[in-house]
């Protein structure tokens, strides 16, 4: 309901863009790629807030300690390490979507080739005399997709490591982790 009354042709959010861009959430797939989108945004927020959590902050402090700013610590030291989380929710927050049925289908209604996404079109061919095996089909469709998808456990663990391995199994300690993160050379006063 808030989403036609602020994103509806007549609603003021709505008709601004409307007006003034030209998008038009109401009964378009821009509405359905909005209304799965709202639907697993918290899923990935969770995920990134909690890896971001979990990086340890004596990683950042060390790089800051060598004079790195804090968009510089975020970028070289966070962002790296929290990496794998981001993914995660990312791809948690894409599976939530393309289940998404109710806000979908209250929003956007399910009008084929427009606005049908996957658990619409199976609800209608449910609904339909003879559709039984196409639903089937398109269950048996995504269940294969995620088998696969599940089945590759350590394709984004070998992405992330990329970014968080170490150039030198020599330097395992904080000082060197952070020395690399800011490029500073070894004789810096101070360092770890």
């Amino acid at each position: 309901m808030t989403g036609y009354l602020l994103l509806g042709r007549r609603g003021p959010l709505g008709q601004f863009l409307d007006e003034h861009f030209g998008i038009v959430f109401a009964f378009r797939w821009t509405g359905a790629a909005l209304a799965c989108a709202v639907m697993g945004f918290p899923l990935m927020v969770r995920a990134i807030r909690l890896s971001i959590e979990a990086v340890d902050r004596r990683l950042e402090d060390a790089a800051a300690s060598l004079g790195a700013g804090p968009a510089w610590v975020f970028l070289v030291i966070t962002l790296p390490l929290a990496l794998p989380g981001a993914i995660a929710g990312m791809i948690l927050s894409f599976a939530r979507s393309m289940g998404e049925f109710g806000a979908t289908i209250t929003f956007v209604s399910n009008i084929p080739g427009e606005t049908q996404t996957l658990p619409s079109a199976i609800y209608t061919l449910t609904q339909i005399p003879g559709g039984d095996a196409g639903a089937l089909r398109l269950r048996l469709i995504s269940i294969t997709i995620s088998m696969l998808r599940c089945s590759q456990p350590n394709f984004w663990r070998g992405a992330s490591a990329a970014f968080c391995r170490e150039a030198d199994p020599s330097e395992r300690s904080y000082g060197g982790a952070a020395r690399r993160a800011v490029s500073l050379p070894a004789s810096v006063p101070g360092a770890l």
